[in-house]
C-alpha cells in the first residue's frame, strides 16, 4: 500500500509547475516557428503567445511564496487554488484557440509545428489542473 505523506506535497508542487515552466518555453519557441511559417497569424496563436508570458508572475507565486519564511503569510491555500483554477480555465482557451486556428487552415505550412503547440498546450493544461 501506498502512503502520501502530505509533507512532500509541496516538494511535489515545485516539481509539477517546474516541469510546466519547461513546457511553457518549449511551447513559446514553437509558437514562434509557426508565426515565421504560417501565411497569416491572427489573435489565436497570438493569445497562446501571450499566454506564455501572462503564466510567469502566476508560476512564481504558486512555487515560490510557500517556500520561504518571510512569504508564507501570501501563501494562503484558497488564493494558491484560485490562481491554479484562473490559469487552468485560461490555458484550456489557449490550446483550444490554438487548435482552432488549425482548423481554419491559415497556418499553411506551419500545421505541424502548430499541433505540436495544441499538444503542448494541452499537456500545460493537465498540469495547471493537477
Amino acid at each position: 500500500m501506498v502512503e502520501f505523506d502530505v509533507h512532500n506535497l509541496q516538494k511535489i508542487k515545485l516539481a509539477v509547475h517546474i516541469t510546466q515552466a519547461a513546457f511553457i518555453v518549449l511551447s513559446w519557441v514553437i509558437e514562434i516557428i509557426v508565426f515565421h511559417k504560417a501565411s497569416s497569424i491572427d489573435g489565436r496563436p497570438g493569445w497562446y503567445f501571450g499566454l506564455c508570458f501572462l503564466t510567469i508572475p502566476a508560476l512564481i507565486y504558486l512555487t515560490m511564496t510557500p517556500r520561504f519564511p518571510r512569504t508564507r503569510n501570501f501563501a494562503n491555500p484558497l488564493a494558491l487554488a484560485i490562481v491554479d483554477v484562473i490559469f487552468a480555465v485560461l490555458w484550456i482557451t489557449a490550446f483550444s484557440a490554438q487548435a482552432s486556428y488549425n482548423s481554419s487552415g491559415k497556418c499553411k505550412g506551419a500545421c505541424g509545428a502548430s499541433k505540436t503547440v495544441v499538444g503542448m498546450g494541452l499537456f500545460i493544461w493537465c498540469v495547471q489542473s493537477a
